[in-house]
């Protein structure tokens, strides 16, 4: 069992390092303008340097009887990347649609894993987090949504930070298996969300510059109970994993 601990109200203590280990529950800030950020010979970074290593991305994915949506918004200061895919599972039908912005051009992204919004294209992908809880906005081509994304009471997701490279962090948080409201449209179908299950991922931090990340995420109904899992191999591995499983909300 991995031991956790309170999920703490700044991730940057008062000494300018990150809080390292599992929480229960979300910070409220990550407080990256107060992390001491240094450089392999142990001085200060740079301005610059503090602010473009930091690098951010939110992705939400839905699974239904019918169709697989996956949604992303990734932030590496100097561009702005997002997509989002269609999977129709009966037709083994793939579509997807991206965009690109240079700097801040037409996005915006929180600094809080617990409340804030992040929005990129219009608001063609628009991520609200309220409390620690995620409502999800899409007007593509593909995909019109207004969606909640909504746990069991009282179930927690999974919230680490471990250390990355020399002076380095990263914070991720995951949270699968949500049951879901409101509505998606699909070409203009609205799709059947009874069954539907979803999860996300918050991941932000001063990551290594190329990593090997392997990734599994489930969200499923199966028998009756609601399964989450979460397996990765690559990142969040310096005395810490983040693989995972939630049944019927419980971690």
């Amino acid at each position: 069992m991995i031991k956790t601990n309170p999920a703490p109200h700044s991730l940057i203590d008062s000494n300018g390092q990150p809080i390292i280990g599992h929480f229960d529950g979300i910070p409220k800030h990550l407080n990256i303008e107060n992390f001491d950020y240094r450089n392999s010979m142990d001085a200060k970074a740079n301005l610059w340097q503090k602010h473009f290593h930091y690098k951010q991305f939110q992705f939400v994915s839905i699974v239904s009887d019918t169709h697989i949506i996956g949604v992303a918004i990734a932030d590496i200061r100097y561009l702005g990347s997002a997509f989002c895919y269609l999977y129709d599972i009966e037709n083994n039908h793939l579509e997807e649609s991206s965009w690109l912005r240079p700097l801040g051009f037409d996005k915006q992204v929180t600094a809080s894993p617990f409340d804030g919004t992040t929005n990129i294209a219009g608001q063609s992908i628009t991520f609200n987090i309220e409390g620690g809880q995620w409502q999800v906005r899409l007007n593509t081509k593909l995909i019109k949504a207004d969606i909640a994304l909504e746990p069991e009471a009282d179930s927690l997701p999974m919230a680490m930070c471990s250390p990355t490279g020399y002076s380095g962090w990263t914070y991720t948080q995951k949270h699968n298996a949500l049951r879901i409201s409101g509505d998606i449209q699909i070409k203009g179908t609205s799709l059947n969300l009874t069954q539907a299950r979803a999860g996300y991922d918050f991941s932000a931090g001063y990551m290594r510059r190329e990593t090997s990340w392997r990734w599994a995420s489930i969200n499923t109904q199966s028998n009756g109970t609601d399964i989450g899992l979460n397996l990765a191999a690559g990142v969040n591995e310096t005395g810490g994993c983040e693989n995972v499983l939630w049944a019927n909300g419980t971690r």
